[in-house]
């Protein structure tokens, strides 16, 4: 039990110390190192455990359980040294020869391994057991381990003495790499020289434990430091977007639209309405998700008749009037008059959420002034925004044109009837 009470806390000590690295993360948010470096704990612990069974196998003597895990062994020993690779070429992030060959390196100690443990089941290249049921080790166990030393000795050099570090932070990750590379290289010679101890184990402890105090915890404080950092901009941008968009619709009442207005009416005039549909229609294009509006469209009926009867001072006073009416029924939303005897009213807030009621409001009074022969009489067509379907604010525009041209046609032909 000696050999696999170690196990049992080596395999304690890396869930504790490399509990945060462990947890889930989500791949779209977490850089490539921190996956990497996290596979690569995983199949530490895999190996740990694979290491604790063994030492209690062993010592039992079961020896088609002990073959079956010594396989299992030496397949955790070999997907950490690959995943450990990764993570190194991952981390560093530079290009060159070097960083392709460590991980070439890395798959070719991963196949070698694999194919002379599935030789293993005909002949004893990696391991066997005797007739008094010890583990032997077999030259392609020497071969494996030596080949990881090769690996971690030029890692280590690599890191320590050619790579260039941009700061002293990146200096000292890439020191502790190194560090955590000769501490590996010393406990798998040991390994080797007594494969009855659980050197190999030893060595993966301290090299985590090094990686995680000068490398993964210091990057996983970074990569929460630049989340944060994002969050706040994404806050800040949400921030400055509804603040534009309430900015646009408020630009209606700054000195800036004053300029923009309709001399006879007072309304805002074409250009006015032209900026504001340019706008709109930016924030379309753009897929924001826009504040519920609808175009309403007013034409004056009668107006030609007033100036050729009466003249057109008396048409202007009309024009005036029907304007009055306009503003008077939809009182929180912008008027814009766009033609000699057309408006437009863009439909916001409180009148958009009453759109049907004062649509009604301003056909009933046109209809009554009809019947009375006195008053204005505006034709009426709304239609609203529908968000995910409308592209283009002018189809909002035509719907509600027509709708117009279909009530102008019904106070004429009720006109008619008077």
């Amino acid at each position: 039990m000696y050999y696999a009470s170690f196990g049992i806390l080596a395999l304690i000590l890396h869930i504790i110390i490399n509990f945060s690295a462990l947890k889930n993360i989500e791949k779209n948010k977490a850089p490539v190192p921190a996956i990497r470096y996290r596979l690569f704990l995983i199949a530490v612990m895999v190996y740990y455990v694979s290491d604790i069974c063994w030492g209690y196998l062993h010592e039992q003597k079961i020896i088609p359980l002990v073959y079956t895990d010594t396989v299992i062994y030496f397949f955790s020993m070999v997907v950490s040294v690959l995943l450990w690779t990764r993570y190194v070429v991952a981390y560093l992030d530079r290009k060159g020869p070097f960083l392709k060959i460590l991980t070439y390196s890395g798959y070719a100690i991963f196949v070698f391994l694999i194919l002379n443990l599935i030789i293993n089941f005909f002949y004893p290249l990696v391991f066997s057991f005797n007739e008094e049921k010890e583990y032997v080790p077999g030259p392609a166990r020497y071969a494996a381990l030596g080949i990881q030393v090769i690996l971690f000795v030029v890692t280590s050099v690599y890191t320590l003495f050619i790579v260039k570090p941009k700061d002293d932070k990146e200096r000292l990750h890439n020191s502790a790499i190194g560090l955590s590379g000769i501490v590996m290289t010393i406990f798998i010679l040991l390994q080797t020289l007594y494969p009855l101890l659980p050197f190999y184990a030893i060595g993966l402890l301290i090299g985590t434990c090094i990686v995680h105090v000068y490398v993964a915890e210091d990057e996983r404080k970074d990569h929460s430091r630049e989340l944060n950092t994002m969050r706040e901009m994404a806050v800040n941008e949400h921030n400055e977007s509804e603040k534009a968009r309430r900015e646009q619709l408020l630009a209606l009442n700054t000195e800036k639209e004053l300029a923009r207005r309709d001399e006879l009416t007072g309304v805002k005039n074409k250009k006015a309405y032209t900026e504001l549909e340019r706008s709109v229609q930016n924030n379309i294009d753009n897929g924001i998700n826009y504040l519920p509006f609808a175009l309403a469209v007013c034409d004056i009926n009668d107006l030609k008749l007033i100036n050729d009867t009466d003249g057109h001072v008396a048409g202007d006073e009309y024009i005036k009037a029907c304007s009055r009416m306009i503003c008077d029924i939809f009182d929180h939303s912008p008027v814009f008059r766009i033609g000699g005897d057309e408006f437009v009213v863009f439909l916001r807030g409180n009148d958009y959420t009453d759109r049907e009621f004062l649509s009604e409001k301003i056909r009933s009074i046109s209809r009554e002034n009809t019947l009375n022969g006195e008053g204005p009489v505006v034709a009426f067509g709304m239609s609203a925004y529908v968000s995910g379907q409308d592209k283009r604010v002018s189809d909002i525009f035509e719907r509600a044109d027509a709708e117009m041209y279909l009530n102008k046609k019904t106070l004429k032909d009720l006109k008619a009837t008077c």
